[in-house]
């Protein structure tokens, strides 16, 4: 939580703006009652600016003299689109509303926004030597999850809380990922609105094909999702009522009917849809080791026998990503592990698909979790940010994300995923249910070994957690002990 003095006009404004603008653009705010969301029309083109205009009016219209303000990320990944800094209109609609967002940033504090590139094998080396050199060559950057721990473990991010003008608190922050990537009081790396592709197609999510639920007398799954029913037991029920040998020749494989189609890296997705964590924040505002349970015995168990222990499941290692995804499009399952990217590859799918949230733990669980894909990208500030600069790189910051959140955000979410992708207002409903429950575990992002332990065993079809939990324990204690320690003296 940002300590600072606020600006108390400008936030009643914000507060204002933010009570008009629709539930399924506010996940840490609106209730979680299915109910309760609103879908709109599918086929609505979102352009309308008045949004923007409103919330980039409620920032002070400070002229910051044409400063460069660059932003650091790598290429986008499954999306033809520049989520960064595009350079004209295009009349693709996420194009548009990025450069529609820059442009009134731009305009109301006489900045320049300006994209770094840098590909994902040379973006470490590349961070380190120009942070370590003292430079000032961007001021923002878009990370991979997993090396935005690597960088704040290195020092190389700044305390976001000590950053003039941020207010980690807003709406347009993941709450859930400040929560939990907050140590004693100190957030080097969250989740913003900027990289607002990633940040919404970048996460995992269940599909499944209607018309084969239909033909297997599968009944009514949304309905049994909106009742706190869906469930590993329920997807396992529903999945072995579906198998084929499609071709006839005793084998099954590629060519035949399954009733759930993975890989092993996407069934990470069940530890946090079962509301296990890896590590929890305890009262002394520290993260600990909480993986170790009997539940997350039986979770693994639970995974081994739907995904290993049967013969309706076809699971292969991450590789097969595209083509298991094509599988499904050409309806050789019922049920597919994914992410929400995906749904471009079932355009022209001739059976009628819906997406779902990956299943609970049991009926006792109170809400559905997703998890965010290992590819979406953590926001941070480099810590050789001049300090005369700080405020200014925090105003432009929170003024992007803000606008990213009112402008961007609806264009890909209403205007592009729902018109052009959902085939049912359910799968809309079901998108905003996914959307509100995103988990960024700590665990995850600074991986001490433990961050994919449902993958890591699926891959060596394995159901022993015990002995994979013991044979990590150590060096993961002793990672932790030094990142903590690292984390809370970086300042220093």
């Amino acid at each position: 939580m940002n300590t600072r003095p606020r600006n108390a006009m400008k936030a009643m404004r914000l507060t204002a703006l933010l009570l008009t603008l629709p539930c399924v653009m506010l996940p840490a705010a609106c209730s979680n009652t299915a109910a309760n969301t609103d879908t709109g029309d599918a086929g609505t083109t979102v352009s309308d600016t008045a949004v923007e205009t409103d919330i980039i009016d409620s920032f002070p219209a400070e002229d910051l003299g044409g400063m460069t303000y660059t932003i650091m990320s790598r290429p986008i990944i499954k999306a033809d689109v520049n989520q960064i800094a595009p350079e004209s209109m295009t009349g693709e609609i996420i194009n548009d509303a990025v450069y529609r967002r820059n442009t009134a940033v731009e305009e109301r504090f006489n900045v320049s926004i300006e994209w770094l590139e840098c590909e994902e094998n040379d973006y470490i080396t590349r961070f380190t030597s120009s942070v370590m050199a003292g430079e000032d060559s961007f001021q923002f950057a878009a990370i991979h999850v997993i090396q935005s721990g690597t960088l704040a473990n290195r020092g190389l991010l700044a305390d976001l809380n000590t950053i003039p003008n941020i207010d980690l608190s807003n709406p347009w922050w993941n709450q859930n990922a400040v929560e939990s990537l907050t140590v004693n009081g100190k957030t080097y790396i969250s989740q913003n609105d900027i990289p607002t592709y990633t940040v919404i197609c970048n996460n995992h999510i269940m599909y499944f094909n209607r018309s084969l639920a239909e033909e297997y007398n599968i009944g009514d799954l949304y309905g049994l999702i909106r009742d706190g029913g869906w469930t590993l037991d329920r997807l396992y029920e529903y999945a072995g009522m579906v198998s084929s040998d499609l071709n006839g020749d005793s084998v099954m494989d590629k060519n035949d009917l399954w009733g759930l189609i993975t890989t092993t890296g996407s069934t990470s997705i069940f530890l946090p849809s079962c509301n296990q964590a890896i590590m929890e924040t305890g009262a002394d505002g520290l993260p600990s080791l909480c993986l170790n349970t009997s539940k997350t015995a039986e979770i693994v168990g639970k995974i081994y026998r739907l995904c290993v222990g049967n013969e309706f499941t076809l699971m292969n290692n991450i590789t097969f990503e595209v083509e298991y995804c094509k599988l499904f499009a050409d309806s050789h399952s019922l049920f597919y592990n994914g992410y929400v990217a995906d749904m471009n590859m079932m355009r022209d799918m001739e059976d009628m698909f819906g997406l779902i949230p990956p299943p609970k733990f049991d009926e006792n669980q109170s809400e559905y979790y997703t998890l965010i894909q290992g590819n979406s990208d953590l926001v941070g500030i480099p810590s050789s940010l001049p300090e005369d600069k700080r405020a200014s790189v925090g105003l432009v910051t929170e003024a992007l994300a803000a606008v990213s959140y009112a402008e961007v955000r609806p264009a890909i979410y209403e205007g592009a995923i729902k018109s052009k992708y959902m085939r049912d207002t359910d799968s809309e409903e079901m998108l905003d249910m996914i959307t509100r429950s995103i988990v960024v575990d700590f665990g995850f992002v600074y991986n001490a070994g433990f961050a994919f332990p449902i993958w890591d065993m699926m891959d060596k079809k394995s159901d022993n957690f015990a002995s994979y939990y013991a044979s990590k324990e150590t060096a993961a204690l002793a990672y932790y002990e030094d990142l903590l320690d690292t984390l809370q003296n970086a300042d220093k």
